[in-house]
């Protein structure tokens, strides 16, 4: 368990520190004051990630998400197989850790991709081979975690099935 909590914890700090070499570099910038306030207020959400969060999906999630943040950020210097095997590979393996950090991380990279760009097309179908390969890549690693793909699926199925027939609404 040490091992592991220590592993857990590596990954944290180095989201951390990433994302705080991140808000130096806006705050430095002379950015307009609501970028300010909403960079100094997600400090107290990214300070939660300093908890113990051994076994927690969000220890790798948040590194993988901040990761593809940054190779955006630099995606004018990156070659553009790199930046597509990035999204791809680490949206994968968030999509077999947590299915929504997957989506909303990169539904969040398509809209600044589809904002940034001058060929829309182009960039709309880069996205859609990206997502393409997002889903293979999440399946084989689902296929290949100790449960395997069936169990998983079937899992999330019956998970699935008790959440939508539920009919008690109180909320508790």
């Amino acid at each position: 368990v040490r091992t592991v909590f220590i592993f857990c914890a590596l990954f944290s700090i180095s989201s951390l520190l990433m994302y705080a070499g991140y808000l130096r570099q806006i705050m430095g910038a002379g950015k307009s004051g609501w970028i300010l306030a909403v960079g100094c207020l997600s400090v107290t959400y990214m300070g939660m990630y300093l908890l113990p969060t051994t076994g927690r999906p969000e220890t790798l999630t948040s590194l993988m998400a901040m990761i593809i943040f940054l190779a955006w950020q630099q995606r004018k210097k990156l070659p553009q197989g790199v930046m597509d095997v990035t999204v791809t590979v680490l949206c994968g393996l968030m999509l077999a850790t947590q299915l929504l950090s997957c989506f909303f991380c990169f539904l969040v990279f398509v809209t600044f991709d589809l904002l940034e760009t001058k060929e829309v097309w182009k960039t709309v179908v880069r996205n859609l081979m990206r997502f393409v390969g997002v889903l293979m890549v999440g399946a084989l690693a689902i296929a290949w975690s100790p449960i395997g793909f069936e169990a998983t699926v079937l899992g999330i199925g019956a998970h699935a099935k008790q959440v939508m027939g539920r009919t008690e609404r109180s909320g508790s």
